[in-house]
């Protein structure tokens, strides 16, 4: 059996999840964001060796919500905040943008952005957990309006799948944390 160190993905999608968010005012808006949503579905279902026709919106959006739920927990166990999980900063594949202005969490407490993230996240003092909480808190944020987005558009989720997927979020985010680092 062969475990991959990494994996890296030859194609993705530039397409941020605020695209089936904002593109919706007329039906040629709809059409073009159901593009995209289908695109980025049959691209996720190749990656996972599943036939694209298959694979529908529900197991996409599972896929996504695990996905994301992982991906926040490692960003959580290498210890950085991202600080702007939101619809313009994640692609329709799953990936998190903008990078440049992450910061070592260790860090904050001893540079000027203690005091404008205290003041953004509304905390007399901020510790490690409020932190990475409010980060965990964020994403679920954006899950959830993605989630009614896709749900808007396509007419294919209900809210038991958003709700779902939000669980399966949490879930994912918890089980990477308890894998031991390596």
């Amino acid at each position: 059996e062969i475990h991959p160190v990494m994996s890296v993905r030859a194609f993705g999608t530039k397409e941020r999840l605020d695209y089936v968010h904002t593109i919706q005012n007329s039906e040629p808006e709809k059409e073009r964001a159901n593009l995209a949503l289908s695109d980025a579905i049959a691209l996720i279902a190749v990656e996972l060796g599943k036939n694209p026709s298959e694979f529908s919106i529900n197991d996409y959006v599972k896929w996504f919500a695990q996905t994301f739920g992982g991906q926040i927990a490692k960003i959580r166990k290498l210890g950085v905040y991202h600080g702007h999980l939101h619809l313009q900063n994640i692609t329709l594949d799953c990936r998190i943008t903008d990078l440049e202005g992450i910061l070592a969490v260790e860090k904050i407490f001893s540079t000027n952005h203690y005091e404008d993230l205290k003041k953004h996240l509304n905390e007399k003092e901020l510790t490690s957990e409020i932190i990475y909480k409010s980060e965990f808190d964020g994403g679920k944020e954006s899950l959830n309006d993605f989630l009614n987005d896709v749900a808007n558009l396509t007419g294919k989720l209900s809210l038991e799948d958003v709700d779902v997927c939000l669980k399966l979020y949490e879930a994912e985010y918890n089980r990477e944390l308890s894998v031991a680092k390596e």
